[in-house]
């Protein structure tokens, strides 16, 4: 661990109280660690609509239960949630912003003795770049996850702000090989880190079924995230009715129209649950499905339900992600890849009928398990992206290595811990 707490402002794509992401399990499991957190909630890519409302209610929501909208949520983490004009390309907004957030965090940083904070963020906005500046940050470091113009029309401007950001951070941390494809041709401190899942609960003991699955009939085709506009659920229509006699779960919150899916008899949508409740839903699931199209946005796509469904010890059947065929090449191809829909639900029959797992599930499995081994520490991170001492060693550079390349256990032994 890193000889003295560090202060760490967080600039998130997401709300704290959003589907349990890396964003909070990483930024929880530094607080453990005993560093103190400032966790800024979203404050956007791209100008709002009318589907947004319910967020904004509850921005207003969170930020009357703060003290000028930060709140402490758990020891050494403490969330803001600004107010701020949700038009991220305005020069107006802009101002405004800096000048509200400004006078909050000034106040708020002062009265905590809040200094020289190390700036951890997801978003690569103008916002973000003024932030960086004002706070007097001795450590930028920049997770991309996404590939934010191919995400909605309205964030193809972000590409200019994220350029800087890949330039002034001093460690990057890249989501998938195609996303640090492109941050490597404006930095040399990229790294790929996936994210994982939190050993301590998926590895703790068998508990009693969910009640609500209690009900529903087996062999059960399972999926867990977000039913959002890129799962096809033309496939999942497919799917279900090439297989009336087998049940189709949808674990998390609903995110897009599903109206005619919904009606299918065999289909059971069961909402968005803690993440600590995921084990026992996967555990009962006969085959985990990853049902995303092929579009631009999630060509670049690494799904971290994939780490869940196998260290539950599940067969996977996946659209032909490019980035789950990568993972296929380094991990024995593991993973069931159809290239298009008929094949797809050809494959989910075919691990069906294979029964329990095979060698290479259980391959998967342990390699899977020897990563969670791995502890994450913030020392590395800052040794990394100071230069002090031997600490850059302990990251690894580029994307992740083909089997025979280097021992998995330690090369997983260099990234972040415990990220759901």
């Amino acid at each position: 661990m890193i000889r003295e707490a560090q202060n760490i402002v967080c600039l998130s794509t997401i709300d704290w109280d959003f589907v349990w992401q890396g964003h909070q399990e990483i930024m929880s499991t530094l607080a453990r660690e005993g560093h103190r957190v400032l966790f800024i909630e979203n404050t956007g890519v791209r100008n709002v609509t009318l589907q947004d409302l319910p967020r904004l209610r509850n921005r207003l929501l969170n930020w009357r239960s703060g003290t000028r909208g930060i709140r402490k949520v758990m020891d050494n983490v403490y969330v803001y949630a600004p107010l701020v004009l949700p038009f991220p390309y305005s020069s107006v907004a802009q101002a405004v912003n800096r000048g509200l957030m400004h006078w909050t965090l000034r106040s708020w940083i002062a009265s905590m003795r809040f200094d020289s904070p190390i700036i951890w963020t997801w978003l690569p906005t103008a916002l973000t770049l003024e932030l960086i500046r004002t706070l007097d940050a001795q450590l930028v470091v920049y997770y991309c996850c996404d590939d934010f113009q191919a995400s909605s029309s309205g964030s193809r401007r972000i590409r200019e702000t994220e350029d800087v950001l890949l330039r002034k951070a001093d460690l990057v941390f890249a989501h998938s090989k195609a996303i640090f494809d492109r941050c490597r041709r404006f930095t040399d401190q990229v790294h790929v880190f996936q994210y994982g899942f939190n050993r301590d609960i998926f590895m703790r003991s068998q508990g009693p079924m969910p009640a609500d699955l209690a009900l529903i009939a087996h062999p059960i085709i399972g999926y867990i995230g977000g039913v959002h506009k890129h799962v096809d659920q033309v496939l999942l229509e497919k799917v279900v009715t090439a297989h009336p006699d087998k049940s189709l779960v949808l674990v998390g919150p609903l995110q897009t129209e599903a109206d005619r899916l919904a009606k299918q008899p065999n289909v059971h949508f069961l909402g968005q649950k803690p993440y600590e409740e995921l084990p026992a839903y996967i555990r009962q699931f006969d085959v985990c499905v990853i049902p995303y199209e092929l579009n631009e946005y999630t060509r670049s796509v690494y799904p971290t339900k994939l780490n869940e469904y196998l260290i539950m010890g599940k067969p996977v059947v996946s659209t032909k992600l490019s980035e789950v065929e990568y993972f296929n090449q380094c991990h024995q191809g593991i993973v069931a890849v159809a290239e298009g829909r008929e094949a797809f639900v050809r494959r989910i029959g075919e691990e069906l009928r294979a029964g329990s797992p095979d060698d290479g599930r259980a391959m998967g499995g342990r390699e899977v398990r020897r990563c969670s081994d791995a502890t994450y520490g913030l020392d590395s991170v800052v040794g990394a992206g100071s230069g002090r001492g031997d600490s850059q060693s302990e990251l690894r550079r580029g994307p992740p290595p083909r089997p025979g390349d280097a021992d998995p256990s330690d090369l997983c032994r260099r990234g972040p811990r415990k990220a759901g």
